[in-house]
């Protein structure tokens, strides 16, 4: 339910169930992505940077990656190209991170 209000754009829905599964699992990544998303699809890049930058530091090291990848699409989207790009280095051979990179996406620092 939760993904389908972020694709809609339907942030105060999709804040209300990934707030809630926050509450329950803290460290889980996908609560963080999903509001994040929902808050991407309604044009507020700066804002799913934000909850995205929560999300790091909530969750484990494993989760950080896709994390990471998320966040340098939502920064690329904010129009802060630099950042998006030290985001995209931070997220390693995430598989998301993989994907923006073979579609040029976003470009490796030093491109």
């Amino acid at each position: 339910m939760g993904f389908l209000a972020a694709a809609r754009a339907d942030v105060p829905r999709a804040k209300a169930i990934f707030g809630a599964l926050v509450r329950l699992r803290p460290a889980g990544a996908y609560c963080y992505v999903g509001a994040a998303m929902a808050t991407l699809n309604a044009g507020r890049a700066d804002d799913a940077v934000r909850v995205l930058d929560r999300g790091l530091a909530a969750v484990g090291q494993d989760d950080q990656p896709q994390l990471h990848a998320f966040r340098a699409l939502a920064l690329q989207l904010a129009g802060r190209a630099s950042e998006s790009r030290r985001a995209l280095g931070e997220a390693g051979d995430a598989s998301l991170a993989k994907g923006m990179r073979g579609r040029g996406t976003i470009e490796p620092e030093g491109n």
